[in-house]
């Protein structure tokens, strides 16, 4: 019995020291998983926070070329080329062999000949570092290639606005009613504005708006016409203009306008309606009679007395008669009473177009 209780105690302490050693494997796992992320975290932490070298390069043909991080893109500048290397954080800036180059830092300057090396080699080779907030300058502009660092750097840019042009409708009363026509193109402006950046550490920090050059736009014109060949009897004639040589236009209240070649004064007799003229149409308000030497058949006109008081209106020669000669003539009107209170009048007649 006493056998048996040993080789239980043998079994139950074999079986703890067995878990014992399982346990202090598990945790030296786990503070070598800790460790390794922590170095993960601290290296990752310190990418972020270690500010990448920015470069600027001032290119011979004026340009200016800001690489931070490693480029997206292959480029050459002359003596200095741009490489994509995937294995890279930083940009592999290199400089072909056997050029002068003029380096300046802090304290010296000096001129070096290159080698087949980076711009952070050079650098590290002469023992001339930026400091933390500078950018280094590659200067490509001038007869012997540059280097020199700077904390800051403007750069000016330009952006043009475009301005839309106003359109201007001026009439032309002889033009007839429903036409356009443009006098002017339109052209738009523009607006250019300048603009000064600053940059630190490859980073627009703020933005000036130095400069504003404002180019005008140029007005539309377009002309329309109110010229119509009648109007209603009840639109008013409102003035009457007159060129040198007898023709003109007539404007009406309705903003309608009718053109005339020449100008008459004409005894004007009034007559109620009757049956029908010498030239076949009925008698009717509008067909009056005339002397067809001088307003042959079918010749429109505008009537009104001298004094324009007295408005007949639209009229078209249809009819003549024996006792009509020279500036005379015989005006149709609805009764009896309204032909009395015409009576005879002196009125100005407008051969119209």
């Amino acid at each position: 019995m006493k056998d048996m209780k040993d080789r239980v105690r043998r079994a139950i302490s074999a079986v703890a020291v067995r878990e014992h050693w399982r346990m202090r494997r598990v945790l030296l796992l786990v503070m070598v998983a800790v460790t390794v992320l922590g170095m993960v975290t601290v290296s990752s932490m310190a990418d972020a926070v270690q500010p990448r070298r920015v470069y600027v390069v001032l290119t011979a043909d004026g340009g200016t070329e800001i690489i931070s991080g490693r480029p997206s893109r292959s480029m050459s500048f002359g003596i200095l080329e741009t490489r994509v290397d995937y294995n890279a954080k930083e940009a592999q800036l290199l400089l072909q062999h056997g050029h002068n180059v003029t380096v300046t830092g802090e304290e010296e300057t000096r001129t070096v000949q290159t080698r087949s090396e980076t711009v952070d080699h050079l650098l590290h080779r002469l023992h001339m570092e930026p400091a933390e907030d500078e950018m280094v300058f590659i200067d490509l502009t001038g007869d012997q290639p540059s280097i020199y660092f700077r904390a800051e750097m403007t750069r000016q840019r330009t952006v043009q606005l475009s301005v839309g042009y106003s359109s201007r409708r001026v009439v032309n009363y002889s033009l007839a009613k429903g036409t356009e026509r443009v006098m002017q193109q339109g052209v738009p402006g523009t607006i250019t504005n300048t603009y000064t950046d600053t940059y630190r550490m490859g980073r627009v920090v703020s933005t000036e708006l130095t400069d504003t050059v404002t180019d005008g736009a140029v007005e539309e014109v377009v002309e329309y016409g109110t010229r119509v060949s009648s109007v209603e009897r009840s639109d008013r004639l409102v003035s009457v203009h007159s060129n040198g040589d007898g023709s003109g236009y007539l404007l009406f209240a309705s903003g309608d306008t009718m053109t005339f070649s020449r100008t008459l004064v004409c005894s004007a007799t009034a007559y109620s309606i009757g049956t029908r003229t010498a030239s076949g149409r009925p008698t009717a308000v509008g067909n009056i009679a005339v002397d067809t030497s001088v307003f042959p058949y079918g010749t429109r006109m505008y009537v009104q007395t001298v004094k324009g008081s007295w408005h007949y209106g639209m009229a078209t020669a249809a009819d003549c008669g024996t006792a009509i000669k020279g500036n005379k003539i015989d005006l149709w009107f609805r009764t009896y009473s309204e032909a009395c209170d015409w009576g005879r009048r002196d009125c100005t007649v407008y051969v119209l177009d």
